[in-house]
């Protein structure tokens, strides 16, 4: 899967992904609700071993799917 996007913590950041950081076998969707694990960047908090979870925890807040050939 290619693509990126945020996920609005409970928190309330905004945590960048990319869509290769959710665990094997997660399909990502706008609105599915995730739990995962945090790490900062230089360009700010990220989100990695994400996995798609019950509707109380993160949500995916925004996600580009990005189908350029590499």
């Amino acid at each position: 899967n290619n693509g990126w996007g945020f996920i609005e913590g409970d928190d309330g950041d905004d945590y960048f992904f990319n869509v290769e950081n959710a665990r094997p076998g997660q399909n990502l969707n706008l609105g599915d609700f995730v739990k995962f694990d945090y790490y900062q960047t230089q360009k700010g908090p990220s989100a990695k071993n994400i996995l798609k979870i019950n509707p109380f925890k993160n949500k995916i807040s925004n996600l580009s799917h990005d189908n350029t050939p590499k």
